[in-house]
């Protein structure tokens, strides 16, 4: 019971210091990782492309058909389209708004 107010204690010490950096870190973890998952699915879209073409470096996805690898390669190819506008919209918003989110923060 003691050991738990101790690190209760300690964990609001450092939150009162550090919160506005831990809260502005996320923030742009976030965006990190939107930009980072339409790079990735555009990476993937372009080996659906090569593995239809036959390109001997790319591996089809489960043995599928070049039907189906189209129908993949459009899929990823939406999902990294709409990634890109999430991080465009979600970075005007961060930096458009700053100074309410940092009054927020």
């Amino acid at each position: 019971m003691v050991t738990g107010f101790i690190y209760s204690a300690f964990l609001l010490y450092l939150l009162s210091h550090f919160a506005d950096k831990v809260a502005w870190i996320c923030l742009m973890i976030l965006m990190v990782f939107f930009a980072g998952g339409s790079g990735l699915m555009f990476m993937m879209n372009n080996n659906t492309h090569d593995a239809v073409a036959g390109n001997a470096n790319s591996q089809r996805v489960f043995g599928k058909s070049a039907y189906a690898m189209y129908w993949i390669g459009y899929y990823l190819e939406f999902g990294a389209i709409s990634f890109a506008i999430i991080t465009v919209i979600y970075f005007c918003i961060i930096f458009r708004n700053f100074k309410h989110i940092k009054t927020a923060i």
